[in-house]
């Protein structure tokens, strides 16, 4: 199983991905060892290879880097007309997470990712926490699809609250800096460009009591309305953004 990071942004990428590039380098723990978009056409990386890079990030609008150890993968979309142009996507390992060093390693990237895309909204789990909270146990109905597991459009209902919830600039206006400082768990102010909520020291204690009890609050404090219900799947939400729902 993996632990999952997904980032969204509402700016264009277009012109970031040297700076991305370096990010990787400085992050050696997750230095990629191939780059592209299909299993065939993969290349080692190397970051003297921006040039190259680039081209493919640009004709593709997107990038995706592989590594063996520890075992992960990260997806680079971004779509210029979108209303929410860019998502920064990683899996990797759940083991490991078993060196709560590797924790820390592991959030300093995050941060830096956050940063880096001027993300607005982004989140950690372990997949079986995502599924737990965000997969129906029956098919539904959603915008005219049947479906069991739900896609979100960030500019509505946000899928849950996970282990690490990073909030960019418009969340923390739309729920309050004064609301989420006093979040009932860890809190974080990610220099100037955002807040990190943390349920539990760790994404391995996701199924622990005082993980969910604590994750429970957090919803509460914050509020349950912004947030999407897998028991209420069709439920629309209060958003920044304008929009009823989220779902697609």
């Amino acid at each position: 199983m993996e632990i999952k990071l997904v980032m969204y942004s509402t700016v264009p990428w277009d012109n970031r991905l040297g700076n991305l590039v370096a990010l990787l380098a400085n992050h050696s723990e997750f230095l990629p060892d191939t780059w592209g978009i299909t299993e065939k056409g993969r290349h080692p990386f190397d970051i003297t290879d921006e040039a190259n890079i680039e081209k493919l990030w640009i004709e593709k609008k997107g990038i995706l880097f592989k590594k063996k150890k520890p075992r992960l993968w990260i997806s680079v979309e971004w779509w210029p007309n979108a209303k929410s142009p860019g998502r920064f996507s990683m899996g990797i390992t759940d083991n490991y997470f078993r060196d709560q060093e590797h924790v820390k390693y592991f959030l300093d990237f995050a941060k830096d990712i956050f940063r880096w895309g001027e993300m607005v909204y982004g989140f950690s789990c372990h997949r079986e926490d995502y599924e737990h909270k965000n997969v129906l146990s029956q098919p539904s109905i959603i915008n005219g699809k049947l479906v069991t597991t739900v896609e979100f459009n960030i500019q509505g209902c946000l899928p849950a609250i996970y282990w690490a919830n990073f909030f960019g600039h418009r969340y923390v206006e739309w729920f309050s800096i004064d609301v989420l400082q006093s979040a009932p768990c860890y809190v974080e102010t990610i220099n100037d460009v955002g807040i990190l909520l943390l349920s539990s020291a760790s994404p391995l204690d996701f199924a622990e009591g005082t993980t969910r009890l604590t994750e429970g609050a957090m919803l509460d404090h914050i509020g349950r309305d912004s947030f999407f219900d897998k028991n209420n799947p069709t439920k629309p939400c209060k958003t920044p953004f304008n929009i009823c729902s989220a779902l697609i």
